[in-house]
């Protein structure tokens, strides 16, 4: 009699046991997943998304601009980095450190094209300039040129930006 009961509870403790660790584990992964398609987590990948399109899209009118200034480009070109810079800074909270550093690296390679660019158009019908200025403003021109041809920092974000996501997204099975 005293067996029969003693496995009874024994089969009621390995029970409980047994619902216990499926119920972890079950519970474990429903959170995960629960985090992974919440709306935080779209909004990020949102954000990711939106920094890669509108990186591609200023970077086309810095080659643009670098080529061949007119006002108009100009304006354009400043309402677009105001509009990436705005966007960044806004959405702080999604981005990791390290995106944050390629980004703030990005805004001041945008920021020297754009300043050598516009020295080097506003004086080519500067005739006053002396020819040492001339050459230097021409130089930083060709610098500024040669740093956007280049796209390391670009590229250096892209890369950041695909891995986070791929993290998030656990896309890569490292």
């Amino acid at each position: 009699m005293i067996e029969i009961i003693l496995q009874a509870i024994l089969t009621v403790i390995l029970n409980i046991l047994f619902y216990l660790f499926i119920k972890k584990r079950i519970d474990r992964s429903i959170e995960e997943y629960k985090i992974a398609y919440s709306g935080i987590f779209k909004e990020k990948i949102e954000v990711y998304r939106e920094i890669l399109d509108k990186s591609y899209r200023i970077m086309t009118l810095v080659g643009r601009y670098h080529i061949s200034s007119n006002e108009d480009q100009k304006d354009e070109f400043l309402k677009e980095i105001e509009t990436f810079i705005n966007y960044y800074l806004k959405n702080q909270p999604f981005l990791s450190e390290n995106m944050l550093d390629k980004l703030k690296k990005i805004r001041a390679e945008f920021q020297f094209v754009f300043d050598n660019s516009s020295m080097y158009f506003s004086i080519s019908d500067n005739r006053g300039i002396s020819k040492e200025m001339r050459t230097e403003i021409t130089s930083k021109f060709f610098e500024a040129g040669n740093k956007l041809k280049k796209n390391n920092s670009f590229d250096e974000l892209i890369k950041v930006v695909v891995k986070e996501m791929r993290e998030d997204l656990k896309t890569d099975k490292s």
